[in-house]
């Protein structure tokens, strides 16, 4: 265990035998915490062991039972809930996420580690800015901000507003969503910012489309999907695929459309959010090309997504109560072509909140690692 949990070794090339052996070193983990709570090389092997699953094998671990049942004046128990809750994002569900850091927030607060409070701040901003909770998001991702400029951490800061600018735009302040997403590539150093320029271009690629200027989106979004390509970053090329798809939706070019929202589902991997998003686009397609049968089907499958992950899948309640669906949703109570008007119904695909839910690109210290897929590996206690 010792060999392939060693910290300086996570990486896309080196940390598939997880897949196969997650069990056997969850059970070895579990073992050992037990017999001796206070080895800081446990621990390590723990918070290494998250992140190779929500690396290669996004799932719920039974660990999570003991993290919280640890003292909270433990020293590691905070980053635990992290990397928790980081796991808990890759499978798409950010209630259960917001859930954890909100504890490890709590318990930072008191501590003194002004950076892992600002990182867990805007770890829940982007949480909530994919649930819509706008409001919130907004408030933790500019106290972050604030945090990471009283410690003079540009590159953190940077990043604060990007991610504060993708939670603007979703509100529909477009205005002000391009004056910080601006400030943000000013802001952030020239020294390796690959992922912050990916993910500054996806926010700008939002806000002309919002606009209406469809040139200049396609030229940020296709400039974000070559950088994420060039290092393989599978989550972050998900939303530049949705976006596109969306973008290409609006001018009534299913095709293309069909093509990237093809691309995204491939890029899935173990995210029921995603899975429920992808349902409800593909919906909108096959309502426009009049298959209003496929569309009820994708809609019933983005619900099934959705109750059984306990997350809220975009649109899936509004469309389920305008199609008229029973309390079993095997039964329609309307004809399928009445999908067209549910769908026609619902927000133009170029409104914020239709697609609102796409990661943005962000900096990690381990790329060519996702680093919208990524825990930020903090430092050690």
């Amino acid at each position: 265990m010792s060999v392939g949990l060693e910290p300086e070794l996570h990486g896309p090339g080196d940390g598939r035998w997880i897949v196969s052996e997650d069990v056997n070193v969850e059970h070895l983990i579990a073992i050992f915490t037990a017999i001796d709570p206070d080895s800081d090389e446990i621990w390590d092997a723990f918070l290494k062991f998250v992140g190779y699953l929500e690396w290669y094998k996004p799932r719920q671990t039974l660990l999570r039972a003991k993290i919280e049942a640890l003292p909270d004046d433990h020293r590691y128990k905070s980053r635990c809930l992290l990397y928790l809750g980081s796991l808990f994002n890759a499978i798409g569900n950010y209630t259960e996420e917001i859930s954890l850091l909100k504890h490890a927030l709590k318990l930072e607060r008191g501590r003194g580690d002004s950076h892992l409070v600002g990182l867990l701040l805007r770890s829940l901003a982007d949480a909530n800015r994919m649930l819509n909770h706008s409001e919130e998001g907004i408030h933790q991702a500019r106290e972050a901000s604030e945090v990471y400029e009283r410690l003079g951490d540009n590159v953190e800061r940077a990043l604060c507003m990007k991610t504060l600018a993708g939670l603007l735009w979703g509100d529909g302040q477009v205005d002000a969503a391009e004056e910080v997403i601006f400030e943000s590539i000013t802001l952030h150093p020239e020294e390796d910012r690959e992922a912050h320029v990916c993910g500054s271009h996806q926010v700008l690629g939002h806000i002309y489309r919002s606009k209406g200027n469809r040139e200049k989106a396609m030229h940020h979004y296709e400039v974000a999907l070559g950088i994420a390509s060039t290092f393989s970053w599978s989550h972050t090329l998900f939303g530049i695929h949705i976006s596109l798809a969306l973008l290409l939706l609006d001018e009534d070019y299913l095709d293309g459309a069909q093509i990237h929202l093809e691309r995204a589902k491939s890029l899935v991997i173990g995210n029921t959010f995603h899975l429920a998003l992808v349902a409800i686009h593909q919906a909108r397609i096959w309502s426009q090309q009049r298959r209003f049968e496929d569309a009820a089907s994708e809609v019933l499958y983005a619900r099934e997504m959705s109750e059984k992950h306990g997350f809220k899948a975009p649109w899936v309640g509004q469309i389920l109560e305008k199609l008229g669906f029973s309390d079993d949703p095997g039964r329609c109570k309307v004809p399928p072509q009445n999908v067209g008007r549910a769908m026609e119904s619902l927000p133009p695909s170029g409104d914020p909140d239709i697609d609102a839910h796409g990661p943005l690109s962000s900096t990690s210290a381990d790329a060519p690692r996702d680093p919208d897929h990524a825990s930020q590996w903090p430092s050690h206690p």
